[in-house]
């Protein structure tokens, strides 16, 4: 599964390696939400990491409930 991560640099480096070890490929990595969204890069999830995800911190320039498309699985949230 190729991820985009989304969040400070320093929580995006914390969560990178375990990622690595869990067998996901890590396709890109932003700071804010609205440049992943804006990149050319395909991915089948994007990861909001660290504080800024927690506390909504992140400008998407949308309400959150309008780029989730589908829950996560069981297995996903694991």
């Amino acid at each position: 599964m190729r991820v985009v991560l989304v969040g400070r640099p320093d929580h995006r480096a914390r969560l990178r390696s375990a990622l690595e070890v869990a067998g996901l490929e890590i396709a890109g990595e932003f700071d804010s939400l609205a440049r992943a969204r804006a990149s050319i890069i395909r991915a089948d999830a994007i990861v909001l990491v660290g504080r800024a995800a927690q506390q909504g911190e992140l400008e998407s320039g949308q309400d959150d409930a309008e780029w989730i498309e589908k829950p996560l699985t069981r297995r996903e949230i694991d």
